[in-house]
This record gives C-alpha cells, structure tokens and sequence, in this order.
C-alpha cells in the first residue's frame, strides 16, 4: 500500500483540488468552442501533471496510473480529438485521481531531540509507541550542548548520543537536517533555550527555531512535580514556543494556564497527559536490570540481601545551603553506616560539579573530598550513571531532596522522606535530630492532593527512625499501605498506570493529522 509523508499528500490534495478548478473551466471553454482557451488550460494542467508523476514514479500504486490516464485526456484536448465521449472519460480520470490520493496511507516522520541521556527517561514511552507505529518513521537525535561560563558564555561541548540505551538506534544530528527534513513531529525536553545558568543545548536546536522546522512542536518537560510548578517555568522559551504541551497532572495545566494569561488557543495547547517518566518507572523491574558487580558487593551479605535506600541531591540544595551542608552529608552517612541491614545509594544531580564550579567555586574542593571519602570508604554505592530507573528499581525507599525522583516513588508505592534543610548537625556526632519531613509514614497516607499534607502530622521520623522501619520491614513497596499510596497517586496524576507514552503519541498524531 503506497504511504507518504504528510506534506506530499497535501500537495497531491492540493494539486487535485487546482486541476477540478481548471477543469470546469476546460469544460466551459469546449462547450463554447472556445477550443484554444481550453488547449491553453489543459497545457498548463499538464505540465503541473507532469511535476506530480516526476514525484510519485518512485511509488507503486494507482495513483500514477490514474494520472497517466488524466494526462492523457488533457493531451486530446490539447490535439483537439474531442469526441462524444471524452467529457465523460475527462471526468473519470480526474475522480479516479483524486480517489487514489485518498486511499493513500499518510507515513509520519516524528523526531525526538534528547540531549542529556539521563533525561531520555523523559521521552522513551513516547518514542516506544511511534517505533511500533507502521505509519511512522522515528528518529531519536540525540543533540549537543555546553556548560556554561559565570558570564553566560557556552564552554565545554557535550554529546551524549553515545550512552543511550543499547535499544535506541541513535541518528547523529549531523546526519538528519532538521530544516531541509521538516519532520511532522518534534518533541524536545529543554524548556529553557539560552535562559538556563549552567547549559545550554546547541543554538540550533532552540525552540524558537524548532518551531518553524516542523508542523507540530512538543514540549514534553524532563521533570516532573505533579501538583505545583514555579510559573516561571511556564514562561520558559520552550514552552511558550510549542505548538503542544504536555503535562503530568490537571494541577500543573491549571498553572499553565493562569501564567499564560493572554496566549491564543492556551485550553489546546496544554494538555495533562501524564509523563513518561512515570511509564518508565513502572517497567523497570530489579531483576531486569544490569547490576554492577562493585554494587553486589555492596548490597549483598551472607543469607540475603541489605534493603537500599536511594539517597537523592539535587542542585538546588547544594546552592542552598553552602558549605552548612557538607556536616549534613557526613552526618547522613554516619546514619547509613550505623545501620547493618541498610545501604545507601547516593545519586548526585549529574551537574553537581558543574554547578559548584560556575557558582560555587570555592567550595568544590571540599565537596569533591566528601565524594572520594565515600567512594574510598566504601559507604555505600555511588551512581553516577544516566540510569536512573536502575537505582529506583533496586532502592527499597527514597530520602533526599525534593524534585521529581520522590514522585517517581510515590508512584510505584515505596516509601519517601525528604530532608530537612534546616538540620544542622555537629560533624562526627549522631545527635537526637529534629524531625526530617515525611511524605510517608508507616501506617497511613492521608492525602496527596498538596504533597505538604502527604502524612498525617503527628507520626514523624527522623532519618535514623526512617532506617530502621525500613530495615524491619519484610518488603517495603509490598504492603496495603503501598497499595493505598499508589491508588491515591493515580487519583492525581493522569497516566500514571504506565498509559501515558502512548496516549502522548495518539493525540499528537491526530494533532498533526488534523491540524489546520
């Protein structure tokens, strides 16, 4: 069956759409034996017949035996052999035409432009639904970026294109031109263009200039935070270039839209369809997963296994807090140590060091000793790999900071508390601390319509309190408790039953399909 690009079908409607124009006024200039009014009608329609078979000889079909046999009937108009039957042959062609075009399968070219492979998490249930689309072609371009200069200057070019799943067929950027390709769909996950303070993806690939590379632009953010986002992110460049949005809950849609006051179309644009990220986390299973031997090491012990505890920092807090953090960190790991039956896996934000250098050089130094001091000592596992999923996947319960990775816990039922940013403890000493900030509690999830309202007040922990329910626990993600966390998750966030690539991808098709 003959499948072509979007863009050709509409030149070929296009073109049939000229021809039954010129062609009643052919008919009109024979009836009136106006005969060289109707010869130069026709030459014109033939050449234009002409262009489309030089475009579709490539293909097999009817279509182009249909417009031989058209271009044919406008050759007798142009002879003048113009019998009693060639009104009524002139008509079939041009609907036999014109119903070829129409039984032609449209074939979407569709390209995602990751750019740090740690975020492709972001996009991949997306990419996963247009790869076993028959009617479409999918590229996955992984594109460059640059650490950035104090002064904002771009440094360092950065391509990661190389570290992406085994799976994912990679197309190098240079090898696909997006402008001469102008590919259906474009779906990208850099809101921020020039505006973000330590990177900046390739000029090239800015929103702004996506948007008029293609007939639908998809911000589909890399992040997610399921019931309140700062409005500034959504007057970011890359949003406000898109054609479409998509957002993980009706809340986030909600502060999209209030930010976007005066934006034509804004109810269509912003759609909550959930992320893939949450996909993602849903089916990625332990015993799937590629485990370090170094890692086993760690994890496992004679009889058994350590329950894991994925301990999360992002940038926000390191800037936060300065050098008042490094006894916190020490004192977290004291915490782990103290605890025989638990491991940590601390996962760093993958710019920490970048973040550090641009903004907080003079105490890079010390942070980079805290981070050899637990290597060395052999504290716990240490993941700097763009895997995410893995860690969520092997860690039994999350502690750290906020951000998306503690909704991607929330998500699969496994416990969460976030740290306080206030507790500052003696270095070298396990204190009685104040409470840390619990998402989760042993025995009751009350709410999560505000994430500030998660768990009932007067059951709170502190993280050494936190370690030992877990390691007590016979399977902390496999409770009532998890299932009642779970269920209230869904309540909140759309797709989050492991839906939302593919109903990502079917709106976007019939965005395309029918737009305009």
């Amino acid at each position: 069956m003959l499948k072509i690009r979007k863009s050709h079908h509409e030149q070929l409607t296009k073109l049939i759409n000229t021809l039954r124009e010129a062609h009643a006024l052919i008919e009109k200039a024979v009836s009136n034996g106006n005969l060289s009014l109707a010869d130069q009608l026709a030459t014109n329609c033939l050449a234009a017949v002409n262009s489309a078979l030089r475009f579709v000889i490539r293909f097999e079909g009817r279509i182009m035996d249909c417009l031989k046999a058209y271009e044919d009937s406008l050759k007798k108009v142009i002879s003048g052999r113009i019998d009693g039957e060639w009104l009524s042959e002139f008509n079939q062609c041009l609907l036999n035409a014109e119903n070829a075009i129409d039984s032609i399968n449209i074939r979407l070219q569709v390209v995602f432009l990751p750019y740090m492979a740690s975020m492709w998490d972001s996009m991949e249930s997306i990419w996963f639904a247009a790869r076993d689309d028959p009617n479409c072609d999918a590229y996955v371009i992984p594109i460059p970026y640059f650490h950035k200069l104090p002064d904002g200057s771009l440094r360092r070019r950065k391509y990661e294109g190389n570290i992406f799943p085994d799976y994912v067929p990679i197309t190098d950027y240079g090898d696909y031109i997006i402008h001469e390709k102008h590919p259906d769909i474009i779906y990208f996950h850099n809101p921020y263009d020039l505006s973000n303070t330590l990177t900046s993806v390739h000029p090239d690939f800015y929103s702004a200039r996506l948007k008029t590379q293609t007939d639908l632009l998809v911000y589909v953010p890399y992040f997610i935070s399921v019931d309140k986002v700062d409005e500034n992110y959504c007057l970011c460049p890359g949003p406000m270039n898109s054609d479409l949005v998509v957002l993980e809950s009706e809340a986030i849609r909600k502060t999209y839209l209030s930010a976007v006051k005066s934006e034509q179309n804004k109810e269509q644009k912003y759609v909550a369809l959930g992320s893939p990220k949450f996909d993602k986390v849903l089916n990625t299973k332990s015993a799937n997963c590629a485990v370090p031997d170094e890692w086993k090491e760690i994890i496992e012990k004679p009889g058994g296994r350590r329950r894991a505890v994925l301990y999360n920092t992002n940038i926000g807090g390191l800037l936060h807090d300065n050098e008042a953090l490094f006894p916190k960190l020490r004192w977290i790991f004291d915490s782990f140590s103290a605890q025989e039956d638990v491991v940590i896996i601390w996962r760093p934000h993958p710019l920490n060091i970048i973040a550090y250098a641009s903004m907080r050089p003079a105490l890079l130094g010390e942070y980079k000793q805290i981070v050899e001091e637990y290597k060395s000592n052999r504290i716990g596992i240490f993941d700097d790999s763009p895997d995410l999923n893995r860690a969520i996947a092997l860690a039994d319960a999350y502690y750290g900071d906020l951000g998306s990775v503690p909704y991607l816990f929330l998500c699969i039922g496994k416990p969460v508390l976030i740290q306080n940013e206030i507790i500052r403890p003696e270095p070298g000493t396990l204190p009685d601390m104040p409470y840390e900030y619990p998402f989760y509690n042993k025995d009751y999830i009350s709410s999560l319509s505000r994430l500030d309202k998660c768990a009932i007040k007067e059951s709170k922990y502190t993280l050494p309190d936190f370690l030992k329910y877990i390691a007590r626990c016979d399977n902390p993600s496999v409770n009532p408790r998890a299932d009642k966390q779970r269920e209230l998750f869904k309540k909140i966030v759309s797709g989050s039953d492991g839906s939302a690539g593919a109903s990502i991808y079917n709106h976007c098709v019939q965005s395309v399909l029918f737009k305009g």
